[in-house]
């Protein structure tokens, strides 16, 4: 029985790297600029009507794009960079596109990618990152929790 207690000891000590003597966490992360938005928001499909709305996020010359609906759970698109990047500062565009082709949002704004060490400082990964909310009327705006409806 006491080799069981033993147990958890050993296999945490397992888990450091040999000759270090920190504990590091498995969270992985990547560089990268994240928009997210309230879904019913940019959902051309609200009112009941055809398909969804096109989002396209470009940060430099890297851009992802994903049809976005009221359904959705959450609302977030993101561009991964080099994990080398460092703090650089990065164009950003952010375009929602109804079905019928009207821009419900185009904006474009810089943002400085900051260090991100998920697993602490002296453990793996370092990553550079960015968060944006896209709000209609405001457009981009740096990423604040939402608050909670009741």
């Amino acid at each position: 029985m006491r080799r069981l207690a033993l147990l958890p000891i050993l296999l945490a000590a397992g888990c450091a790297a040999p000759g270090e003597g920190r504990i590091c966490t498995l969270v992985g992360a990547e560089s990268g600029v994240q928009v997210s938005w309230e879904p019913a928001d940019l959902a051309a499909d609200a009112a009941g009507g055809g398909g969804g709305t096109t989002v396209r996020l470009c940060v430099r010359d890297d851009c992802t794009e994903r049809e976005a609906t009221a359904r959705d759970p959450f609302g977030m698109l993101s561009v991964h960079l080099d994990d080398d990047i460092g703090p650089a500062t990065v164009p950003v565009r952010f375009t929602a596109t109804a079905p019928d082709g009207r821009t419900l949002l185009d904006d474009r704004t810089e943002v400085t990618l900051e260090r991100s060490t998920p697993n602490g400082g002296e453990c793996p990964p370092l990553v550079w990152q960015a968060a944006l909310r896209a709000v209609p009327g405001e457009g981009l705006v740096p990423y604040r929790p939402l608050p909670h409806r009741t």
